[in-house]
């Protein structure tokens, strides 16, 4: 049994299991591989929310690149909380058993 976590890539991550399994690799050096994979992605794709001064105003940033403007502090530094949150949750999915999706 393999277990592997929904997200934007889950299409292609099922796709190569069924692949590695066909080559004949064992589900246990597939879960291996799989989770070394996550481990990889998740790194790379840290999402960084900030605020920081726009000229007279605050921005709210996401990996350095500016996403909204707003005319309090208070309220940028909330909706950074929020999306913070939010990507916290996201990458907290249950695992989703592969045999769950028919491979």
């Amino acid at each position: 049994m393999i277990e592997i976590q929904l997200n934007e890539n889950t299409a292609e991550d099922v796709k190569a299991i069924q692949e590695l399994r066909a080559m004949g690799i064992s589900d246990e050096q597939i879960q291996e591989w799989y989770n070394n994979s996550q481990k990889n992605t998740r790194q790379e794709k840290q999402t960084k929310f900030e605020v920081k001064d726009v000229v007279c105003d605050y921005g709210v940033f996401e990996n350095g690149e500016l996403k909204l403007i707003l005319n309090s502090r208070r309220i940028a530094l909330e909706i950074v909380e929020l999306l913070e949150e939010d990507e916290r949750i996201h990458k907290e999915f249950k695992p989703l058993d592969v045999e769950d999706l028919g491979v």
